[in-house]
């Protein structure tokens, strides 16, 4: 007899993977990266407790999504926030700077030549700085993208697919800010694909029925 958990596992896992499907066929790049964006919060809601819906699409990005990348740090996107809340005299702007003229990013570079976080962590001397720091990894960063696409239907910044066809995110030439963070749809593909893989298999091993984290019935209950 199959497990309660089990077949919940089976069909929640099944009706997302058509998701999937469906969306791959959808002919505008945005309206993919959108819809690949959505299926994050579902897949972070059936795995983790209840919580803010950043944090928990965040938990799911480092752990499920197999981004090696994810805890890494953009020096260029810390560069300007720093820059933008007033913290350009302190120890973490001058080690980012260092970094920044010691490698300097060019048009694709990888994410892979981007810090740890753990490795700025030692110079972020204020609370403000530690959050700033932490909202400039790129799995925080891919939230912000995914929050710009569905808020506001736009890309964050200037960034256009330039690599067209990429499977890995890059920093594209731009003439309106020189360099600009880029995740290729078929990478959102990818995060999306690999985050519904990984958590079929991580719901199995700790027993978790997926439809027990929603909420069922008439009552449009708001959020």
């Amino acid at each position: 007899m199959t497990r309660p958990y089990r077949l919940s596992v089976e069909q929640f896992v099944s009706h997302f993977r058509g998701q999937l499907a469906q969306i791959s066929k959808v002919p505008s790049e945005q309206f993919r990266q959108t819809l690949y964006c959505l299926i994050l919060d579902p897949l972070a809601t059936a795995a983790y407790h209840k919580a803010g819906s950043r944090k928990n699409a965040v938990r799911l990005i480092r752990e499920l999504s197999g981004w090696t990348d994810a805890e890494r740090v953009s020096r260029l996107q810390l560069r300007l926030a720093l820059l933008e809340y007033g913290f350009a005299k302190g120890s973490l702007y001058q080690e980012v700077a260092k970094r920044l003229r010691r490698q300097p990013t060019i048009g694709g570079t990888p994410l892979s030549a981007s810090p740890l976080l753990h490795e700025l962590q030692a110079h972020a001397g204020t609370s403000d700085e530690r959050h700033i720091l932490e909202r400039c990894t790129y799995s925080q960063l891919f939230y912000t993208y995914r929050s710009n696409l569905v808020h506001e239907f736009r890309l964050p910044g200037y960034q256009t697919d330039w690599g067209r066809g990429s499977m890995e995110p890059y920093y594209g030439e731009s003439a309106f800010d020189r360099y600009q963070l880029v995740f290729p749809v078929g990478f959102v593909a990818r995060i999306a694909e690999n985050s519904l893989q990984n958590l079929e298999a991580y719901l199995l091993a700790n027993k978790i029925a997926p439809h027990s984290k929603f909420e069922f019935g008439s009552l449009w209950r708001w959020q």
